[in-house]
């Protein structure tokens, strides 16, 4: 496990990421493991969150107190950061809009960013995530490092390391969702202590609709090179979670009994917009 730069407060919270509290009482002993909530804000959150021991929420959407009243009720509180891409939603998109490379796939709100500049990697490794520690959270969630699959060169590959990097000077977890082939890379290069875990999406699901949240069963090849991956990621000493989209109650029996086997821990969805 990567532990060297990670107090030892925050480590504790973190291992819950591959186990379940061992000890406290009955009501502690049925918490699940993790929730990805970062459709949600400080309005609209679902009302059994206190039972995960993990959430990963949009922290720029909640105040110190909301998060400092999830952590009261025994939750562990994550934070969404979108490190590869961003939204023409948030305050900060005009600045930043001259450093857009192309639309996002399936979310035209969306765009992926020049990862090469210096001025965004700043902005999210200082300005932003100083913002988000402040306000009391546990770790990073770290969205769209797959910015090096669409633009797949070294200028990319460096701008994210330089992101991490003075990520880990917070001394908190980072979790990359997604960004399998920056991962990859990661660990080839003898650089994965850079990461803490990876979360993965549609590993055994499918989004077939976004907007109109129809799953199916991934296929096959997908399912064994994403889980190929994820054993490649164990065996580099990183945590893994999965996060899946389905209606469909065997699917899922078989989702957690296979992360049940291998270690690793399930978040799974009826939404993809995550809003619980």
């Amino acid at each position: 496990m990567r532990i060297n730069r990670i107090c030892s407060t925050t480590l504790l919270l973190f291992i819950l990421l591959t186990v379940t509290t061992a000890c406290g009482d009955k009501a502690e002993l049925q918490k699940k493991p993790f929730g990805i909530f970062i459709g949600c804000d400080s309005e609209n959150m679902p009302g059994d969150i206190a039972s995960y021991e993990t959430v990963i929420l949009d922290a720029q959407y909640f105040s110190i107190e909301d998060i400092s009243g999830l952590k009261k009720q025994g939750c562990n509180v994550f934070s969404y950061l979108n490190v590869g891409s961003v939204e023409n939603y948030r305050d900060y998109y005009e600045t930043f809009k001259g450093s857009t490379l192309s639309t996002y796939e399936n979310w035209e709100d969306e765009y992926w960013m020049d990862l090469s500049d210096a001025t965004w990697q700043g902005f999210v490794s200082e300005t932003l995530a100083t913002e988000l520690r402040n306000k009391g959270i546990d770790g990073f969630f770290i969205d769209n490092a797959d910015v090096y699959y669409m633009y797949k060169n070294n200028a990319t590959y460096n701008g994210l390391n330089t992101v991490m990097e003075k990520l880990g000077e917070y001394k908190l977890p980072i979790i990359i969702n997604g960004g399998d082939e920056y991962v990859t890379k990661l660990i080839s290069d003898g650089k994965s202590n850079l990461i803490n875990a990876v979360n993965q999406e549609c590993v055994f699901s499918n989004i077939e609709d976004y907007d109109k949240n129809l799953f199916s069963r991934n296929d096959g090849d997908t399912t064994k090179y994403f889980t190929d991956y994820l054993k490649s990621c164990k065996d580099a000493g990183l945590n893994v979670s999965l996060t899946e989209y389905t209606k469909d109650d065997e699917l899922a029996s078989e989702i957690r009994k296979y992360c049940d086997e291998n270690g690793y821990i399930c978040y799974i969805s009826d939404s993809v917009n995550l809003d619980g």
